[in-house]
């Protein structure tokens, strides 16, 4: 090996826990393979609680608060850093393969790639067979160019609900459509008490066990191709999801939650996650807990760059330094812009203080800003400045309501309250640092129009 990379490739699983990879129930022998030739970084932190704005921290390397890119309709601009920035002029060949409506060319992801397959249309990141068909087009392009350098990235949705495999239904190329009577799916899933969450848990353990065994045949083909040792493999999610352990306002006054027992029926309440946990959430308006935003983070070298480190595993590490650090590792310069850090300096002598995320709700003005330092984390939610003629009519009113009754700042320990006025103040400091800071890069974003059919496949994966 030397000191450079010569492939690297960045694996993103859509909604995949911390815990399904740290825990050992869950079957993923490809990630933990990648694991015992690496190492898994306990304490990385996602950018957003959903795709949209995480996706481009992954890009870009900037924060939300810096890129702006909070909904589908929002898009990156040529003006932002890029994973593939210029890796063509060092002889890289880049390629994308996304199964998600986020990462897409609409949303300005394809530019910089030297090539870009999308997935994300006709109903795909639905269909129970879309990993096979991930592979179908993935496995043959890494045979082909074994032997140039190359960087991939690989968007892969078969951890994100629907919680369905092949081997759940007769045709798994067609899409699932988003109704109660086919178990796995959102809406099916809200409809469970708490009680049956083991139910919930079953689906998506399949489901990531069954996207792990597609991860298996990737680097099957890299090492039946004699690179693997020399490709650098990241891992990693874009967010989790809640199951049983929270509500969408959970932390609201006593008296809104008995107000709101006689006006909602039971079900009503249970079906959208307001008050009392039920046995799924999903990442939708919800606070920015552990369950969303601890994600994965496996790191296999491809060179000699990690091997004399001193790594410290447990060190905070954010979804935002990724670019530079997988940029440096293919010898690639890193933009000035990029607000990230290289994690090889993180893990060593430079460890990072505090971790960052902003999530503005699907369709309306309500957005969670959270700073964590590993042990405690403040909270803040506040409604956007926004454009209300783009805002969705409901969800706008949702967010005012969430906003007026529900908690505005939170200090957690645990993912639960505690009061210690010295630490609230700390974090409130550097979360208002971290948005001037931002502001100093900010970048705007495009906005376009999204067409009926498009707005119609997000209802269907549970963005309505």
């Amino acid at each position: 090996m030397s000191d450079r990379a010569e492939n690297c490739i960045l694996y993103v699983f859509d909604s995949l826990r911390y815990d399904a990879v740290a825990e050992s129930d869950t079957e993923t022998p490809a990630m933990d393979g990648l694991s015992e030739n690496g190492v898994s970084l306990t304490n990385a932190w996602a950018q957003a609680t959903w795709t949209y704005a995480s996706s481009a921290s992954i890009f870009s390397g900037l924060y939300p608060t810096a890129h702006g890119c909070h909904q589908y309709a929002d898009s990156l601009t040529p003006e932002m850093p890029h994973l593939a920035d210029r890796a063509s002029k060092a002889d890289i060949t880049s390629a994308c393969f996304s199964t998600t409506y986020g990462v897409s060319p609409e949303r300005g992801f394809e530019q910089a790639f030297d090539e870009f397959y999308h997935f994300g249309t006709d109903g795909d990141p639905t269909k129970p067979g879309l990993m096979e068909k991930l592979n179908d087009a993935l496995l043959p392009w890494v045979e082909d160019h074994a032997d140039d350098r190359f960087f991939v990235v690989v968007w892969a949705m078969g951890t994100h609900h629907p919680y369905l495999t092949p081997d759940d239904v007769d045709e798994p190329m067609a899409p699932v459509e988003s109704h109660p009577d086919r178990d796995g799916t959102a809406r099916s899933m809200q409809e469970r008490p708490r009680t049956q969450v083991d139910t919930v848990r079953r689906h998506y353990k399949r489901a990531v066990s069954h996207s792990d065994e597609k991860l298996g045949e990737l680097v099957d083909v890299l090492r039946d191709n004699g690179c693997y040792d020399d490709t650098e493999m990241v891992v990693t999610a874009d967010h989790g999801e809640v199951f049983d352990e929270h509500a969408r306002m959970e932390f609201a006054h006593p008296l809104v939650k008995s107000v709101s027992s006689l006006l909602l029926p039971a079900d009503t309440r249970r079906r959208l996650g307001l008050f009392e946990p039920s046995a799924f959430v999903g990442h939708q308006a919800i606070f920015p807990t552990d369950e969303l935003i601890h994600v994965p983070l496996i790191y296999k070298p491809g060179s000699d760059r990690w091997t004399d480190l001193d790594v410290d595993d447990e060190a905070l590490v954010e979804l935002v330094d990724l670019l530079p650090t997988v940029r440096a590792s293919l010898g690639l310069d890193v933009p000035d812009a990029v607000q990230g850090a290289d994690m090889t300096s993180l893990l060593t002598d430079a460890p990072k203080r505090f971790v960052h995320s902003t999530t503005r709700i699907h369709g309306g003005p309500l957005t969670f800003q959270s700073v964590g330092d590993g042990e405690f984390k403040y909270i803040r939610k506040h409604l956007a400045t926004s454009d209300f003629s783009r805002d969705h009519v409901e969800r706008a009113i949702q967010s005012v309501i969430n906003y007026l009754f529900g908690s505005r700042t939170l200090l957690l320990r645990d993912d639960s309250p505690v009061s210690d006025p010295a630490v609230e103040a700390e974090l409130r400091t550097a979360l208002r640092k971290h948005n001037e800071d931002s502001r100093e890069v900010s970048f705007d974003g495009l906005r376009f129009e999204v067409d009926e059919d498009t707005k119609s496949a997000l209802e269907d994966l549970g963005y309505h």
